[in-house]
């Protein structure tokens, strides 16, 4: 067996107002006609989660959860900072062990890498505009195989934001594993929020790579990625938009929410545009949307005002029964 490092466990307890957020949500009364797109007419599998109106359900039950944030499920820049790395199979089973214990066990990963000439590590998932490394996915495969084997739930967003200074670069201290800027980059040779949200042709390619995900076979135990219900949800990205850079359009994220329900229809979406100090950053268009199930908030602040933020989500949020 290989010897562990201190990190084997490394969970992040700011998650836990996050999943909060989610599981309060979920106790709010329900409302007809709000299903997701084809879940009514889809017999969902065994312990798959589903949204009817402003509930998540599991096996006719409801189902709330408290959990954590687990970069290192996906890469681990917990042995050599800034250089990310696959997981090994230790810290994983570990790690997998540990959320096990929890009741509803729900883990929320951190996107998938980006080959990016800024971001430190060898390790990328996506290694070209249409291209991805097998060994990455392979890796992902050992996860969610052993997720899958202790009833882990996990959550996780396709793609990192792209943080930025003040002239509007990309701030190479923040790209770790990659983003959407890098995505664009790699696509068009531009990193800007126009070349990755408006540009036709990186959409096109983006949708690609969730089409890859959603189809790909899982090489441990066979079970094809759409189908997997140890996948809670898909996440648009990560902390999209920042605290006060500019959003996603909501366009973007009902389109890329349909593309993911036309694949994969009983999988969850959560909009991963960070909604911060404002309310008003919840978009309109993605709150009406069908396939948008779910949105999500990141609290920093501890204390009152991580839960007078999170009550004010909770009132928007609960106006469209989500």
């Amino acid at each position: 067996m290989a010897k562990p490092h201190n990190n084997g466990r490394s969970l992040s307890i700011r998650s836990l107002v996050f999943a909060a957020l989610l599981a309060t949500a979920a106790s709010a009364p329900v409302a007809k006609n709000a299903t997701s797109p084809r879940v009514a007419a889809a017999a969902a599998a065994a312990d798959r989660v589903v949204r009817r109106g402003s509930t998540l359900y599991m096996n006719n039950k409801p189902f709330r959860f408290v959990g954590f944030n687990v970069p290192s499920l996906v890469l681990n820049g917990d042995i050599q900072v800034p250089q990310y790395h696959m997981p090994n199979e230790f810290d994983t089973q570990d790690t997998i062990d540990t959320l096990a214990g929890l009741v509803n066990p729900v883990a929320r990963t951190m996107p998938l890498g980006v080959k990016s000439d800024l971001a430190g590590g060898p390790d990328f998932h996506i290694t070209g505009c249409y291209e991805r490394s097998e060994a990455a996915f392979r890796t992902l495969d050992r996860t969610l195989a052993l997720a899958a084997q202790k009833g882990v739930k996990l959550i996780i967003p396709l793609i990192n934001n792209n943080w930025l200074q003040s002239d509007g670069s990309t701030d190479p201290n923040q790209d770790y594993f990659g983003n959407w800027g890098d995505f664009a980059n790699l696509c068009v040779g531009d990193r800007s929020w126009e070349a990755f949200f408006e540009n036709q042709d990186v959409r096109a390619a983006f949708k690609d790579y969730i089409k890859f995900f959603l189809t790909r076979r899982n090489t441990v135990n066979g079970k094809l990625y759409a189908d997997d219900t140890t996948i809670l949800a898909l996440e648009t990205g990560n902390e999209l938009g920042a605290w006060v850079d500019r959003r996603p359009p909501g366009e973007w994220t009902v389109e890329i929410a349909q593309h993911i329900k036309s694949l994969a229809p009983n999988v969850l979406v959560m909009d991963g545009t960070l909604i911060g100090w404002q309310t008003d950053r919840i978009d309109p268009q993605a709150l009406a949307s069908p396939y948008v199930d779910m949105f999500s908030n990141h609290y920093y602040d501890a204390g009152n005002t991580d839960v007078d933020r999170m009550h004010k989500d909770l009132d928007v949020i609960a106006q469209y029964n989500k």
